[in-house]
């Protein structure tokens, strides 16, 4: 009795409740005993400061259905400024940094990507419309000022305890997501959704791979596929090729269905192309790409999905937008996931 007691506690003590509503997840928040998230339910971490007076929500999952080879994550959205939570500066000594084995980016932005927090929750919405299937989500509630969770922690947090607490949260929960899609599915795709500020205007497709290396390889792509967030895709009977410049291609079909530029994609195959972009600007995934997708191992792909601000940022258009990116998903998942 004494050790189910124990075991109650320790359970308990993990987990992170709250009463959150929220457009996908109306619901209490809650879990079940054996550990395993409930589709459709939110749950939260929140951040505290140390006299324990002060709290606010971190970090979100609202868990997507078994069925589901889908997972949305929404790392840089969020707009939390905890007085209580030390901001970053770009002036932060890190002394000695071990090396990660995923990323180890060390710039410094606080910029928000605004209004990516509410691309996300929409692109779900949609995917759960479309196809009755609710993808997993994970958000990050907090301004970048207090989180950059697209980095290694020592660089996301800069020390601050909270901040680490809320790193830890986000990479177990999107964790939790993987090992939920692997398990029951095999296989599946994580989209990371941030936002540009580029000029001209674009979307952007991050697979790990340089803008030199689409130029480099434009007419040689397979040779790319081992060095890429999406290896695993190219494993299954597709040509790299294809995945990045094909018909069905993610960014042919967001080219079409959004009306904007994207790239890499059929139309605009090289992101270094000056002639088209030119600011020669090009963000080519980060550290949850890295980590998440299939380039070291796994069945999880990964794509960085950089929004241009036509896109996201209008509240009245941004469910249509939503709506096809939603659909050009399904497409590309239906042709290319085993």
């Amino acid at each position: 009795m004494k050790i189910k007691l124990l075991c109650l506690l320790c359970g308990l003590s993990l987990l992170i409740a709250c009463s959150k509503k929220t457009a996908t997840s109306p619901k209490k928040d809650t879990e079940t005993a054996s550990g395993n998230y409930l589709p459709g339910q939110s749950y939260v971490l929140k951040v505290s400061s140390t006299d324990g007076k002060s709290s606010a929500t971190a970090i979100e999952y609202i868990a997507g259905d078994k069925s589901s080879q889908l997972i949305i994550s929404a790392p840089h959205g969020g707009g939390t400024s905890p007085s209580f939570m030390r901001s970053r500066t770009s002036s932060y000594s890190y002394g000695y940094l071990s090396p990660d084995p995923y990323n180890n980016d060390t710039g410094f932005s606080s910029t928000q990507d605004s209004k990516t927090k509410e691309m996300a929750v929409a692109i779900a919405d949609s995917i759960k419309k479309i196809t009755g299937i609710r993808p997993h989500l994970v958000i990050n509630h907090l301004h970048r000022l207090k989180l950059d969770a697209n980095r290694k922690v020592e660089v996301a947090a800069q020390g601050d305890k909270e901040a680490e607490k809320a790193w830890n949260a986000y990479m177990a929960y999107l964790e939790e997501a993987k090992n939920t899609v692997i398990s029951n599915n095999g296989s599946g795709l994580l989209i990371d959704v941030h936002g540009n500020g580029h000029d001209p205007q674009r979307t952007e497709l991050g697979y790990l791979l340089s803008k030199s290396d689409f130029t480099n390889y434009v007419n040689n792509l397979d040779a790319l596929a081992d060095q890429s967030s999406i290896r695993a895709l190219a494993k299954n009977g597709n040509t790299f090729a294809s995945l990045i410049k094909g018909d069905f291609a993610l960014g042919t079909l967001l080219n079409t269905a959004l009306n904007v530029k994207v790239t890499p994609s059929k139309a605009y195959p090289e992101p270094g192309n000056t002639s088209v972009f030119t600011d020669g600007q090009y963000f080519n995934g980060g550290y949850i790409t890295a980590r998440f997708g299939s380039k070291k191992a796994g069945q999880l792909s990964s794509i960085q999905l950089e929004f241009n601000s036509s896109v996201r940022t209008n509240d009245s258009t941004r469910p249509k937008y939503a709506g096809q990116v939603a659909r050009s998903l399904k497409t590309f998942m239906e042709k290319y996931l085993p």
